[in-house]
């Protein structure tokens, strides 16, 4: 994988040529004011590369509301409409409880890492 761009402000982007898979991980709030240039970003990457998979890595950001959502569900619409697809990943557990709230988990395949998911079972097990 290769490491196209890297900006305070913007989506980190990495590139695998092989799988043809762009990886964007955004980090900070992911508001209104900041939601615009994070959109643009990444419609610019996938315009110019045309991913078959494009993944939304959410670990980092702390804080989203519905422009958010917004921004997940246009970018799931520009890349389904050429036949791609988009993963959401690694969303903290605020933002996952917001997507499934809104039902993105029945359009968007939602990855969460094993270790994340353990910890969340073993809280869930223990009643915390």
């Amino acid at each position: 994988m290769n490491r196209i761009r890297e900006t305070e402000d913007l989506p980190v982007f990495d590139w695998d040529e092989k799988t043809k898979t762009a990886v964007f991980t955004v980090s900070g709030e992911l508001d209104h004011y900041a939601a615009r240039g994070v959109r643009e970003e990444i419609d610019r990457m996938i315009s110019r590369y045309r991913p078959r998979t494009a993944v939304l890595d959410l670990h980092a950001v702390s804080f989203m509301d519905s422009a958010g959502i917004g921004l997940i569900l246009g970018r799931y619409d520009r890349v389904s409409g050429y036949g791609g697809t988009l993963t959401v990943r690694n969303p903290t557990r605020e933002i996952l409880k917001m997507l499934n709230l809104a039902g993105m988990e029945r359009i968007i395949r939602i990855e969460i890492n094993e270790e994340r998911k353990n910890d969340d079972e073993n809280k869930g097990a223990n009643g915390k």
